[in-house]
């Protein structure tokens, strides 16, 4: 598809995206790939037309797949990874999210 020619790895960017986020970007429409801009985590694609929609996550700041990961090997107390959640859905408004802005994307992709 033309945006994996077009998409460029940044250096510096570690960010592995995990499996879930992309079978959740999958069932959307979506495909994801570490971020090309600084300071971003992903860079989001419409899957049929390839075109870019945005950018989103901040790195340097943990998301729900990283806390559930913590959780799964003993490092955090179980529940951080829910509380956390919560947190960040009431903390962004996940619930008012405007049908296809960054908010809603890194809401689906990032903390579900």
């Amino acid at each position: 598809m033309k945006f994996l020619k077009n998409h460029k790895k940044r250096k510096g960017n570690n960010y592995k995206v995990s499996s879930r986020t992309k079978r959740i970007a999958s069932k959307i429409g979506l495909v994801v790939l570490p971020s090309s801009r600084k300071g971003k985590k992903l860079d989001v694609y419409d899957k049929k037309t390839g075109r870019y929609k945005a950018s989103i996550g901040a790195e340097g700041y943990k998301d729900f797949h990283i806390y559930r990961d913590l959780e799964s090997k003993g490092k955090i107390p179980k529940g951080t990874a829910d509380k956390k959640r919560k947190n960040y859905e009431k903390r962004h408004g996940c619930n008012n999210a405007k049908k296809g802005s960054n908010n809603l994307l890194a809401c689906l992709l990032l903390w579900s």
